[in-house]
C-alpha cells in the first residue's frame, strides 16, 4: 500500500517525481490511498480520471476545477473502490484506513487498532464531513447576534417570524437578507445547528434519540432521523453507537 499525504503547500502543484512514484505504483497493482489534499496527486497521475473521490472540503472545488475527469464528492469522509481511495481531513484519513483493515483483515482487526486509539470503529464513507453551522468571518453584528441566541435556545421551535424578530426586521426583509449574509436559508441553517449539537450530544452522552432531539429542538425523534440522516448520510443511532463503543 502506498499513503499519500497532503502537502503543506495545498494549492501548489503536485510535484512531478511524486507523480511519476504514484503512477508507477499504480500500474505495479499497489494499493494508492490518499490524504487529505493528497488527492492532487493522485488525480495529476490520472488515476482518479473517472472515478469518485474526495478531499478536504476546503479544497474540493479547487480539486474539480483542476480536474474535471474526477467526480469530485466534497462532502464524504473517504471513497473509492478496487486499489484507488481517497479521504477528507486527517481524522477521515484513520477512518479510510480503519475501513481497509476492515477489508483486508476482517472487523475484529479494524477494533482492535480503533479501541488502541480511541476511535470510532466505523464511520461510513458516504457520511458528511460536517454540518456547516459557521457564519462567515465578515458577517454583520445582527448574524452574529441571531447565532448567539439561537445556540442559547435551541430547544426552542423557531420559526422564521421569531427569527428575524431577534434581528428586528420583517419576515421577507430578513429571509433575503440572511441568505445574502449566510449563503443559505434561515431553516437550513437552523437545522444544521440543530444537527450539530445532536452529533455532540450523541457522541458524548448516553441520551436516547428522541431525547437528544427535544433537547436540539426538533419536534420528534423522527424529524431528527431524517434531518440527520440527509444531512451527515448516518442515522443518529449509527453516529452514536460508533462513538459510544469507544467509551470506557
Amino acid at each position: 500500500m502506498m499513503v499519500v499525504p497532503g502537502s503543506e503547500n495545498p494549492l501548489a502543484e503536485p510535484h512531478p517525481q511524486e507523480v511519476a512514484a504514484v503512477a508507477r505504483a499504480a500500474s505495479a497493482g499497489v494499493l494508492v490511498a490518499s490524504l487529505c489534499t493528497g488527492a492532487f496527486t493522485l488525480a495529476a497521475a490520472g488515476l482518479l480520471d473517472g472515478r469518485s473521490a474526495t478531499t478536504h472540503w476546503r479544497f474540493a472545488n479547487e480539486l474539480a476545477r483542476r480536474y474535471p475527469e474526477v467526480n469530485v464528492k466534497s462532502r464524504d469522509l473517504y471513497c473509492g473502490e478496487d486499489k484507488v481511495w481517497t479521504s477528507a481531513g486527517v481524522t477521515a484519513g484513520v477512518d479510510l484506513l480503519l475501513h481497509l483493515v476492515r477489508l483486508d483483515w476482517g472487523t475484529s482487526a479494524a477494533e482492535t487498532i480503533a479501541k488502541a486509539m480511541v476511535t470510532p470503529v466505523f464511520r461510513p464513507g458516504t457520511q458528511a464531513q460536517y454540518a456547516d453551522t459557521s457564519i462567515p468571518g465578515n458577517s454583520s453584528p445582527s448574524v452574529e447576534q441571531l447565532h448567539l441566541a439561537v445556540s442559547q435556545d435551541l430547544q426552542r421551535h423557531w420559526n422564521v417570524q421569531e427569527l428575524a424578530a431577534v434581528c428586528a426586521m420583517s419576515p421577507r426583509t430578513f429571509h433575503r437578507w440572511f441568505s445574502d449574509a449566510v449563503g443559505t436559508t434561515p431553516i437550513a441553517w437552523l437545522n444544521d445547528l440543530r444537527i450539530s449539537e445532536a452529533q455532540r450530544l450523541l457522541e458524548q452522552s448516553d441520551l436516547s434519540v428522541g431525547a437528544v432531539a427535544r433537547q436540539v429542538g426538533f419536534a420528534s425523534d423522527d424529524l431528527l432521523r431524517k434531518h440527520f440522516s440527509s444531512r451527515l448520510g448516518i442515522t443518529p443511532t449509527g453516529h452514536a453507537a460508533a462513538f459510544r463503543r469507544q467509551r470506557p
